[in-house]
């Protein structure tokens, strides 16, 4: 069995986000095909990463962050303060001892370990996942203040900076949609990309209720983000004042007084609010419709991915679902604008989107489930040499 060796920012352990959701079913998905050990800096000295990845077979080589200094560094680099704060001294020589005297591949998950691509020649992936300029860019032109638009564009020089000086060195770079890789090839047109989409687990049977017995719907989408903060206002514009979603569930992150205190609407239009799912399973599994709001962005969304392998109706525009572009049925409900969204959802019958989710769980587990991106992904780490260092 050939060894897989993963840096990333810190061990992909739940709560999952979007920044390790991806490292952690990847992980998943490839411990039976790999001997994989992971670099990772931990939040914890609690052990709690090893206790969960142990019983998976996987490794975990904890490093301690360069902390002293970090903000001068990272004017003085150009890079993000992720960046800075790795010690990839320590990366190097780790990954060294690991890949000695083996077949091994590098996969350096995120753009923030894109400069250890310098102590190592071919066998190595950068998982970039998502263009992070173009992101960044997106949340700038949608900022609500001339403080947040200055904040993304200052984190969108930095994704610049690495997406220029690095993305070149890996013999792939992994994105998660074409149009990412498409970005990524106008910054730095030397970069060799390879698409995976992002994917995940099966649902649980337990959490899967009956449709008939589910709660009507849910908006999900963190307000944290300008790109869903202002597609959730676009919603309430198109909404009107009817009540038409009263009664629905609003998982959106912040602090519920804080929440309300940005966007009373959800008030206004009967929403329930809640930071965050208990458990996303029994609560998806418990949904029918599932909108997200958002308007703008990069990648593919994980709130996609969940609700429809869970079965619910999602609902969005055409931004959710990005990559998802075969099928042979409709497995969601797409639109242009929040207007046309919301006609379509005053006209979606309750048999047509119970249809919608059948055919949801069924693309899901054609698309992205764990076992189509396990060969995906062996696919690609396949296609490149061992690991060779330059150190």
């Amino acid at each position: 069995m050939s060894r897989l060796i993963v840096t990333c920012d810190e061990p992909p352990v739940p709560p999952l986000t979007g920044h390790n959701r991806k490292a952690h079913d990847v992980l998943l998905a490839l411990r039976d095909r790999y001997e994989i050990h992971v670099v990772a800096y931990p939040r914890s000295s609690d052990g709690s990463w090893e206790r969960y990845w142990s019983p998976h077979g996987v490794a975990v080589h904890p490093l301690t962050r360069r902390n002293q200094g970090r903000h001068w560094r990272a004017l003085l680099q150009g890079l993000s303060l992720p960046t800075v704060t790795r010690d990839f001294e320590g990366e190097a020589r780790m990954v060294s001892q690991l890949a000695h005297g083996i077949e091994a591949r590098l996969l350096i998950d995120f753009l923030s370990g894109a400069p250890l691509v310098r102590n190592f020649g071919r066998g190595t992936v950068l998982s970039g996942h998502d263009c992070l300029s173009r992101l960044f860019a997106e949340e700038s032109r949608h900022a609500s203040s001339l403080r947040v638009r200055w904040r993304f564009l200052v984190r969108r020089r930095l994704a610049l900076n690495a997406e220029r000086r690095f993305a070149h060195l890996a013999e792939r770079v992994h994105l998660v949609s074409e149009i990412d890789a498409q970005a990524l090839t106008r910054v730095n047109p030397r970069a060799r990309p390879t698409v995976i989409p992002i994917g995940g687990t099966t649902a649980r049977s337990e959490c899967l209720r009956p449709w008939e017995a589910r709660r009507p719907g849910a908006i999900w989408g963190s307000l944290q983000s300008e790109l869903i903060a202002s597609g959730f206002e676009k919603l309430a514009d198109a909404l009107g004042t009817d009540g038409f979603l009263r009664g629905w569930r609003f998982y959106g992150r912040l602090p519920r007084e804080q929440a309300l205190a940005r966007h009373p609407r959800i008030q206004t239009l009967g929403l329930e609010y809640h930071a965050t799912m208990a458990d996303v399973g029994s609560e998806l599994g418990n949904t029918r419709v599932l909108l997200l709001p958002d308007i703008g962005g990069t990648g593919q969304k994980n709130r996609t991915m969940d609700g429809l392998a869970h079965g619910c109706c999602v609902v969005g525009l055409e931004e959710v679902f990005r990559g998802m572009e075969d099928w042979d049925q409709p497995p969601f409900v797409s639109a242009e604008t929040m207007g046309e969204l919301v006609a379509v959802l005053r006209g979606l019958t309750e048999t047509r989107a119970a249809e919608i989710g059948r055919a949801a769980r069924d693309y899901f587990a054609g698309r992205f489930s764990l076992p189509v991106l396990a060969d995906q992904w062996r696919a690609l780490f396949e296609s490149v040499n061992p690991l060779s260092s330059n150190a």
